[in-house]
């Protein structure tokens, strides 16, 4: 028997495996392949089951796409026929957030039956404004985004916070629209960020270091400025309902991920290696866009890509390459490059610094992360990094140790395991 499934078959005898909060000790890689016929595949969201969801690439255009942990492919089609561009987000309950070409916004929500139902405009501006749909969608199909509308009495802009809830029948509803910015030019609001316990998220531009960032808690309707002032932007790029959101925020050029947990200070999401110089304020020296964070989970691990620093010794870093980060305030960056434990992810690249939409792009409750990188042949690809240790015993990778681990150990026992 080979030694690694003589310890998989031992782990799977252990009782109580449970997964750790903070930044697995390694990862398995599996490839996310495109649709049949399909050229490309990218990947945006995965749910605590491990459903994820993206697009497939076609010479006709994209095709929303749906894999499992397994890197099986398939359609992701609606009642009656059709299918959606893309799926941008993917909740606990397997409904998904679709641009659809048909609807008014171009998006609307796809129920686990195969009901779609578009998002309906705002009133009473149908036509007046432009809708930024967050990709975002709670547990209870609620979707988040931002109304932008011009005023007819002073015609300067304003902007609306948007919720849309899923209401019995069932049907899409707007659930509240509120007044967060008047007017744009002196501060815009964008984003819109949900997260799931309803709480919304905006970030901001000036241009003249007045920026903010703004929280809207339709629970008490209490909308709060919380980021600092002397900031030119400000963008969210994921909120928990911990109370918890990371920004990539901006001064000028230079551009900072910061992570805000309530009730403790901000802390900034420093690039790969940049703990290794004596004073690692030397890695923003030459840097404007060193880090760039893509997602936040419940537990408070940030994933996205970043520049790898190499220190010379002169207090002055260089550029080596980049890389896919994971982020948890007590073990700071980490390269997802070294946590690769799989021989399957030999040549992997987990960004692809040619591609606006590369790197981690989504990590679930678990720390499985989906994201877009170029495989072991040179062709950009999308992939699932799957948590190993300390929970092996898991061996189908559900999240729990059950009798069924010990079928799918014999299940890879009998296909190698090796």
């Amino acid at each position: 028997m080979p030694k690694l499934c003589r310890s998989i078959l031992a782990a799977v005898s252990l009782a109580g495996c449970v997964h750790a909060q903070g930044v697995p000790a390694g990862y398995t890689l599996v490839e996310l392949r495109p649709l049949g016929g399909g050229t490309e595949s990218f990947v945006s969201s995965i749910n605590d089951r491990g459903e994820i969801v993206g697009r497939t690439e076609f010479g006709t255009g994209p095709v929303a796409t749906r894999w499992d942990l397994a890197g099986s492919a398939s359609l992701i089609t609606f009642l009656g026929g059709g299918s959606a561009t893309d799926a941008v987000s993917i909740n606990n309950e397997g409904s998904m957030l679709v641009e659809c070409g048909s609807c008014v916004l171009g998006f609307g929500v796809r129920l686990t039956d195969g009901t779609l139902l578009a998002l309906p405009p705002v009133p009473p501006m149908p036509g007046s404004g432009i809708e930024r749909v967050a990709p975002s969608l709670t547990s209870s199909g609620s979707v988040g985004g931002v109304f932008t509308a011009v005023n007819d009495t002073s015609g300067n802009l304003e902007a609306f916070a948007v919720q849309w809830e899923l209401d019995s029948g069932p049907q899409i509803t707007v659930a509240d629209v509120r007044l967060i910015a008047s007017p744009l030019d002196l501060g815009s609001r964008t984003d819109g960020v949900l997260a799931s316990n309803g709480v919304q998220y905006f970030g901001g531009s000036s241009g003249g270091g007045s920026a903010e960032v703004s929280r809207l808690d339709v629970r008490t309707d209490v909308l709060t400025d919380i980021a600092p002032l002397g900031i030119d932007f400000a963008e969210i790029i994921g909120a928990n309902s911990a109370n918890q959101f990371v920004s990539v925020e901006a001064l000028g050029r230079a551009l900072a991920a910061v992570f805000y947990s309530a009730g403790d200070p901000p802390e900034q999401i420093i690039p790969i290696n940049c703990d290794d110089f004596p004073d690692p304020n030397d890695c923003f020296a030459k840097n404007d866009a060193p880090l760039l964070p893509a997602a936040l989970n419940e537990n408070g691990l940030v994933v996205g890509s970043s520049i790898v620093l190499a220190d010379l010794g002169d207090g002055f870093p260089i550029d080596v390459g980049n890389s896919a980060f994971v982020w948890s305030s007590a073990e700071k960056t980490v390269d997802l490059a070294d946590k690769l434990i799989d021989p399957s992810a030999d040549g992997w690249s987990l960004v692809d610094p040619s591609v606006a939409e590369s790197g981690p792009s989504s990590i679930n409750t678990l720390g499985m992360i989906v994201g877009n990188g170029i495989n072991p042949m040179g062709q950009p690809a999308a992939y699932v990094l799957i948590p190993r240790p300390p929970c092996a015993a898991d061996v189908n990778r559900n999240g729990e140790v059950a009798p069924n681990d010990f079928n799918a150990w014999i299940l890879a026992f009998n296909n190698g395991c090796d």
